[in-house]
């Protein structure tokens, strides 16, 4: 697998380093990490971060022409389809190189380095990266912290369904770097008071059915809150520890009439075809679907206690 990750990586001098729109903690840190190994292994390769959306922690990309583009090796982190790239010029690039840990919805890159047991492709790029160890290549101080921030983020500090031993080895391997784990882990979690409000507002408004938490939030509800859909919908996991929720989620208004659900689920309700069925998709616990009108949003609550029901009638 090192091999086929890192032979693309040698040939090209130019790299352009993609991720999803509305990127999460993952998406962000799994690139600012891989720029910081190419760099520290690669010293004569020019690496650019790409992206529209900014992600508040690390609020960081690289302004590039098509011209670059056209020259360079495209790597796509942590999106499972085309659509969701946060920048479409990376069709513009030589070749294309995909790296994520998604269930496979789309090939869409020349390679195709996927792993759906890592919890985080801040993981696999470590697993990478430590295979890159036995000959010569190194993980840095640098690259370390993002990786292990990454690791953080998707597994809400290793408390998600698909946190294995694999993960908490990558990140014991990392930690082996001299990374300040209590440092990290205040950058990733903490938030502002007036989050933090926002955050407490939020989960007054869940509503319960049969297992199932929801939230849903239009335009004007958000403007009083003064958060954006993308932030309100990161509240989602200000419901993983309620006892009596079984899946929960977050609809918020992005435009006029359409909304976007970010959605959880405990360990044995899974999710993934749910969200498929409504042209979404992510884990087993863990999706998002986009551009639902109010009544879709309403079918999917529908569907999701149905599922619940469905599966504690198995049990």
């Amino acid at each position: 697998m090192f091999t086929k990750f890192s032979v693309p990586i040698i040939e090209n001098q130019n790299i352009c380093i993609f991720r999803h729109s509305q990127p999460d903690g993952d998406a962000v840190c799994s690139q600012l990490a891989l720029k910081a190994w190419i760099e520290q292994n690669f010293r004569d390769k020019t690496v650019k971060i790409m992206g529209h959306d900014l992600f508040d922690a690390y609020p960081y990309v690289d302004e590039v022409d098509d011209e670059f583009i056209k020259s360079s090796l495209a790597i796509v982190l942590d999106t499972a389809n085309r659509e969701r790239i946060d920048d479409d010029r990376y069709k513009l690039a030589k070749k294309v190189m995909k790296i994520d840990h998604h269930p496979v919805v789309d090939d869409f890159g020349d390679i195709n380095i996927v792993n759906t047991r890592s919890a985080a492709t801040a993981e696999l790029l470590t697993i990478l990266f430590l295979d890159g160890d036995v000959i010569g290549y190194r993980v840095n101080e640098e690259c370390a912290k993002y990786l292990y921030a990454g690791i953080l983020y998707d597994t809400q500090s290793f408390t998600t369904s698909n946190t294995s031993q694999w993960t908490l080895n990558a990140a014991s391997s990392l930690a082996e770097t001299g990374i300040d784990i209590n440092q990290l882990y205040t950058k990733v979690f903490n938030k502002s008071l007036n989050s933090f409000n926002s955050a407490t507002k939020i989960r007054q408004k869940l509503q319960y059915s049969d297992g199932v938490g929801y939230v849903i939030m239009n335009a004007e509800e958000l403007s009083e809150l003064g958060i954006s859909p993308v932030e309100a919908k990161r509240c989602v996991s200000e419901f993983n520890n309620v006892d009596e929720l079984k899946i929960w989620l977050i609809a918020c208004e992005m435009a006029k009439g359409s909304f976007d659900i970010s959605m959880r689920s405990k360990k044995d309700y899974v999710i993934n075809e749910l969200a498929a069925s409504f042209n979404g998709g992510g884990h087993a616990n863990a999706c998002g679907i986009k551009g639902l009108s109010l009544a879709e949003v309403n079918n999917v609550i529908k569907e999701a206690i149905s599922l619940v029901k469905t599966i504690d009638i198995k049990d």
